[in-house]
This record gives C-alpha cells, structure tokens and sequence, in this order.
C-alpha cells in the first residue's frame, strides 16, 4: 500500500488518491484502488456526516444554553427593577426620604418623565406656538423623546397640550461613610 493511502486517511488524500488513479500518474494499485473504493473512502464519508452532525448538535446545544442564560439575564434583570420599584414604593408609604444602612444608604428620588402623545406633530403645532413663519411651505416634522423634552421646557404649552408629564420615584444607594474602609 502507498503512503498516502497508509498514513494519511483524510478525506483530501484520498480523494486525491483515486483522481491520481483515474489520471493514471499516481503509484496507486488496483488492488489498492478497489480497498479505497470500497471501504476507506464509505468509511471516510460516514465519519465526515458524524463530524458535521456532532458539530451541528454542539452548535444547537450552545445556542439553547445562549438563549437559557440570556432569558435568565432578563428574569434577573426585572426582579430587580421590581424590587427596586417595590422598596421605592414602601419609602413613599412610610413618608421616608432616607434609610441609613451600616454600609449603604439609600435614599428616595425622583425623576420626571416627559412623553408627547402624537408621533408626528405638523407645522400648525409650530405655527401655533410662533416657532416659524406661517408662510413655510407645510410639511409634517417628525420628532422624537429628546426634541419634545427640548420644546417643553421652552413651551411649557406645548407639554399641556401634545404631551404628558409624570414624576416617578426611584431608589438609589450611597455608600456610607462610616461603614466604607
């Protein structure tokens, strides 16, 4: 038997083997050709689908533990904004502004939470508040979150009448100085 054939069993060698064969410039026999044919090269091309098999199941099985883990990320994650938003709850029920801790201190704050109603708010909302000339051409402006906030706090108006306004409580933690070495 060859080299090739003997030593080296992978898929390319043999392959090359029989082209080599069928070309008839390689130092393969008939006898050599036909153990190929019929039993290195079906055994060869079992194992090469066990291969890909095994590493598609690797690859499903690394994609459900992605998915477990991100989906636990996610649980974790609102437990906690529930817990927060539970304990913020609780201060304001006890009329409490701040707890000390041995370690942390928290303390109630609040942020305020400006939202527009309408998605698209047209040139008669600018007109209205004598933002521009009446005499642009009309055209429908989009506008998000941050240029609503930006127009509100120049219009106060503007927030009555496209938007609404809502003020909520949070926790937030600081280190003690006591407790802290």
């Amino acid at each position: 038997m060859t080299d090739i054939v003997a030593k080296k069993r992978s898929f390319f060698n043999l392959v090359k083997a029989m082209q080599d064969y069928d070309n008839e410039i390689g130092e393969i026999t008939d006898e050599e050709m036909d153990n190929i044919v019929k039993e290195l090269m079906p055994t060869k091309v079992d194992d090469c689908k066990t291969f890909i098999l095994h590493g598609d199941a690797l690859v499903a099985g690394l994609k459900a533990e992605i998915s477990t883990t991100q989906d636990t990320i996610s649980s974790v994650g609102k437990s906690i904004v529930r817990f927060k938003d539970s304990m913020a709850r609780s201060m304001e029920s006890m009329g409490a502004q701040k707890l000390p801790g041995k370690i942390w201190n928290i303390a109630l704050e609040y942020r305020k939470n400006i939202e527009f109603v309408p998605s698209t708010i047209t040139t008669a909302m600018y007109v209205e508040f004598a933002m521009i000339d009446p005499n642009i051409i009309k055209r429908e402006y989009k506008i998000n979150r941050t240029n609503f906030k930006q127009l509100a706090e120049k219009h106060p108006e503007i927030l009555e009448k496209y938007g609404k306004e809502s003020v909520k409580s949070f926790v937030k933690f600081r280190g003690n100085k006591k407790g802290i070495k």
